[in-house]
């Protein structure tokens, strides 16, 4: 998406109120955006946390300042500056993260930014836009440009099938109607689980929604349908009274999608949360004895002995 974002930023380069900071990145991509903005195009040098204080400091001046760098160095390397400097204030600073997820996967973990717009949105009063498609990025960078107010644009990669008909961007969209359970994704997410779902039967078919702008808001009454319809057979779901079956929700909503969209036949198939064979299994975990005798130990449960109580079971 970075060369999408190059254009559309060029696109509003002749508003002059629009400034852009970049942490020594972006060469070989962002060249076109500098001619465009000549000495409004600042390269910050690899100083994020200067930076954001810098734009900051030009939102008050009157600026639009954007500022760009990989994902995790513009929101978790400065997030002091952006707390104190930006949220405090409600400044219009626009924070730019390319690769946001797993993105920059073989750089490692250091540069993957899998909690990103968790924590920006935790500071309260700053928009995150998660463009799903290229297509996408023009649109969210215009509804950043209409609000004076701080925003997270989080870049990524259109992982959608090149003949999919992209719908325009919005906040909310359903991208495709199926009979089975909705799925809900934030991002471009929403691009492999197109290419994976729509070709099912439509009885197995899945409804996908995508949500790109977040905090979200009412829910669209649409989406709100689909769940409804398609995901239980009455809503809110209702616990059993069964002491052989899970009584959580979302132990119900894992089984349901496993049945679903793995029919046993993948690695979710041994994932499962809170479903009838996990409870039972819990249930006849031996009781401590007062006999204090090695073989009414209790059996220590671990990740490893419950994979090889899965192994077992299979």
């Amino acid at each position: 998406m970075r060369n999408a974002f190059c254009e559309a930023m060029v696109g509003v380069a002749e508003k002059p109120e629009v400034a852009f900071l970049t942490g020594d990145l972006g060469f070989m991509a962002l060249e076109p955006l500098r001619d465009a903005l000549g000495r409004r195009f600042i390269n910050a040098g690899v100083a994020e946390q200067n930076m954001v204080g810098v734009a900051a400091g030009l939102a008050r001046a009157g600026w639009r300042p954007w500022a760009y760098s990989i994902a995790p160095f513009i929101y978790a390397r400065p997030y002091e500056q952006l707390r104190n400097d930006v949220a405090m204030h409600a400044l219009p600073v626009t924070l730019v993260g390319n690769g946001g997820g797993y993105g920059y996967g073989v750089m490692g973990a250091t540069h993957h930014a899998l909690e990103d717009y968790a924590a920006v949105l935790a500071l309260g009063g700053i928009r995150v836009l998660v463009p799903a498609f290229d297509s996408d990025v023009a649109g969210a960078v215009a509804s950043i440009l209409g609000q004076s107010r701080p925003a997270y644009l989080r870049l990524g990669l259109d992982g959608a099938p090149k003949d999919f008909e992209r719908p325009p961007f919005e906040p909310w969209r359903r991208l495709i109607a199926g009979e089975a359970a909705t799925i809900l994704v934030c991002g471009p997410l929403a691009g492999g689980l197109v290419g994976a779902i729509r070709d099912l039967p439509q009885e197995r078919r899945p409804s996908l929604w995508l949500v790109s702008e977040l905090p979200y808001g009412e829910l669209p009454e649409a989406f709100l349908a689909d769940v409804r319809r398609r995901s239980w057979p009455t809503w809110p779901p209702r616990p059993t009274s069964s002491s052989s079956r899970s009584t959580w929700p979302l132990g119900a909503w894992a089984s349901g999608w496993r049945e679903t969209c793995c029919s046993g036949a993948c690695r979710h198939a041994g994932s499962r949360i809170g479903t009838p064979s996990a409870t039972r299994r819990a249930a006849t975990v031996p009781r401590p004895s007062t006999a204090g005798s090695a073989a009414s130990t209790p059996r220590r449960f671990s990740r490893r002995s419950a994979d090889a109580d899965r192994r077992q079971e299979a």
